[in-house]
């Protein structure tokens, strides 16, 4: 007779089904989780493989910050320009080229208020671009923002080397706008050359050694400096050869592409290039601000994206290959 109450033995029998369908439950929620996370694991390793036979370029625009760089033109005339705001706009444009193709581009400088190209530069300089070292540093020296970017450059190209990224496949491209005599126009590309590189970088300051890319000691040795002398020359002709294909101008008084520039009568080279480790590295001096021509082309947006597109099109060409592809090895 059914009396409403479980005997004892169908109490224990109840719990030790829920107990077993507990268990299956946890087993299976673990097993899905572990294929989840083998997943994700296996989805990483991809992305880094892949990251491996790409072409990465270190994109560094120039000054910014407390630091304008140079200026030319004026107010009244409409043809005021400042150097940092006018390379950080290409910079921009250059990156978006880049990674429609698939390359992966690690800029130096970030400005939150601009994440996209302009139509029309600012005639009034601003102060709000940020150096991405870590933390990030509001430029308000020029000497420092120099030291920080060698810094920065060097750490990218060593955590990409950690990666297995082969050397060859790591560009560096600092963007600049000139201040030379008036009569003089058109780009001009810098190179390391050799011997007036420095055996080693080393800075003590707090204000350094307080960013994670902060390293004590860097060196170079005179084979690695001849054998980026070359590589570095070889790109900077690239890049002349394919700003004229754009038809845009190249400096003509003398060589376009150099490897020092004259400060106080004495040759010399940019820190950013005669501290970098990464094998390609070039300066390129868009233009000369001081030239009323130079300057009235770069207010225009449709000659800073030739500008971006010559330069684009040169890293390409550099790897001896057309537009869309990337290096591989």
């Amino acid at each position: 007779m059914f009396s409403g109450k479980s005997s004892s033995a169908e109490i224990n029998s109840k719990k030790k089904k829920k107990k077993t369908s507990k268990n299956i439950v946890t087993k299976k929620k673990t097993k899905h989780n572990k294929t989840k996370h083998d997943r994700l694991a296996k989805k990483s390793k991809t992305s880094r493989k892949n990251s491996v036979h790409k072409i990465h370029v270190i994109l560094d625009s120039g000054h910014g910050g407390g630091d304008p760089g140079a200026s030319g033109g004026s107010r009244k005339n409409k043809d005021l320009i400042y150097e940092d705001e006018v390379v950080y706009d290409v910079s921009q444009r250059i990156s978006r080229l880049l990674k429609k193709q698939g390359v992966i581009v690690h800029p130096t400088l970030v400005d939150p208020n601009q994440k996209t190209p302009v139509r029309y530069l600012s005639h009034r300089h601003d102060n709000d671009e940020q150096l991405l070292v870590t933390p990030r540093y509001s430029t308000r020296n020029s000497r420092i923002g120099v030291n920080m970017r060698v810094y920065l450059v060097n750490h990218i190209y060593k955590e990409l080397r950690k990666q297995k990224v082969p050397s060859e496949n790591i560009l560096f491209i600092s963007l600049h706008g000139d201040s030379l005599h008036t009569s003089l126009s058109g780009v001009m590309v810098y190179y390391p050359d050799h011997r007036l590189r420095r055996s080693s970088f080393r800075l003590k300051n707090k204000i350094y050694r307080r960013i994670k890319e902060y390293s004590s000691k860097l060196t170079f040795q005179t084979k690695d400096n001849l054998h980026s002398e070359k590589l570095s020359k070889s790109f900077g002709k690239v890049i002349i050869d394919e700003f004229r294909k754009t038809k845009l101008r190249t400096h003509r008084v003398a060589s376009a592409v150099r490897g020092y520039l004259y400060r106080k009568g004495k040759k010399t080279l940019p820190a950013v290039l005669r501290y970098s480790k990464v094998p390609t590295s070039v300066l390129v001096e868009i233009a000369n601000l001081n030239n009323r021509r130079d300057r009235r082309d770069l207010l225009k947006s449709k000659i800073r994206q030739r500008i971006a597109n010559a330069i684009s099109n040169s890293v390409y060409a550099h790897f001896g290959r057309s537009s869309g592809l990337v290096a591989q090895r």
